[in-house]
C-alpha cells in the first residue's frame, strides 16, 4: 500500500477517498451514487479539516452526474443550498450521502467562473 509523505498529503487523501464514498454509497437503505469523484483540498485540523474546495475529478459515463451536463474541473460551491467553502468535512457527509431514489441538488462553477445548478437523482449502486 502507498504510504503518503506527509500530513498535508495524508489529510487530502483521507478527505478526497470521504467524500467519493460520500457521493457513492448511503449508509441506509439501499445505496446510490451518482457516479462522479472529487479533487478536494481541506484545511485545520485534521480530524476536524474545514473544506476549502471540491472540484470534480472523475465522471463515471451514463450516470447522474454525467448525465446531469457536469464537467471534470468544475467546482462544486454548494451541496443541497450548504455551501462547500468554510464547512466541516464529516458534516457535508451527511448532505451528500443519498439512498437510490434520492435527490441532489449541486450548484457548481465552471473554470470560467459561470455558475450552474444541476439537480440530480441517486441510481442503484450494482
Amino acid at each position: 500500500m502507498h504510504k503518503p509523505k506527509s500530513a498535508v498529503a495524508v489529510r487530502a487523501w483521507v478527505f478526497m477517498l470521504l467524500l467519493f464514498t460520500c457521493l457513492g454509497v448511503s449508509a441506509a437503505g439501499q445505496p446510490g451514487r451518482f457516479g462522479i469523484g472529487f479533487k478536494v483540498e481541506t484545511e485545520g485540523f485534521m480530524l476536524n479539516p474545514k473544506l476549502k474546495s471540491v472540484v470534480v475529478s472523475y465522471l463515471q459515463p451514463g450516470l447522474p452526474a454525467d448525465k446531469a451536463g457536469i464537467k471534470v474541473g468544475d467546482e462544486i460551491i454548494e451541496a443541497d443550498g450548504k455551501t462547500i467553502a468554510g464547512a466541516s468535512a464529516f458534516g457535508m457527509r451527511s448532505v451528500m450521502d443519498k439512498d437510490a431514489g434520492q435527490s441532489l441538488t449541486l450548484k457548481l462553477k465552471h473554470p470560467t467562473g459561470d455558475t450552474y445548478t444541476v439537480s440530480m437523482v441517486a441510481v442503484a449502486k450494482n
